[in-house]
């Protein structure tokens, strides 16, 4: 049988398990609420750039409907003067030689550094510091 002595709460070893216990429930939360900084986060970047991405979906399809209306009627005039298959064939090679000049022109690549979770980021800096200073 266990002395009272023994069984008291007071023992290092309780408050010690209590800490620990304590201590997992504490760091289990705070990875909890930093995913879902995370998750907030990312979700905002996301919907800003869908939003973005669907105008410029829906401004490329007005302006290509436009672009190959101008085409045609480049086309049409052009053949007043010519046969339509060179009215054709000229409008065709001064449209493929404007694609390529913007083809160059617009390969630089998209700017990704935007889509980063500056906040997040930012509060795993700062734990880490507190971390780092409460070590030493």
């Amino acid at each position: 049988m266990l002395s009272p002595k023994c069984n008291s709460p007071d023992r290092p070893s309780d408050t010690i398990a209590s800490l620990l216990r304590q201590l997992a429930r504490e760091l289990s939360q705070w990875v909890r609420q930093e995913i879902a900084l995370a998750r907030a986060e990312l979700a905002v970047l996301v919907s800003v750039f869908m939003r973005g991405a669907v105008l410029i979906a829906c401004a490329g399809a007005a302006l290509f409907a436009g672009f190959l209306l101008l085409l045609l009627s480049s086309v049409l005039t052009l053949a007043k003067f010519v046969p339509v298959w060179m009215a054709a064939l000229v409008v065709g090679v001064a449209t493929a030689l404007l694609g390529s000049i913007l083809l160059v022109l617009g390969r630089k690549r998209p700017d990704l550094t935007t889509l980063v979770p500056k906040h997040s980021l930012r509060s795993l800096r700062r734990d880490k510091d507190v971390l780092i200073r409460k070590r030493l």
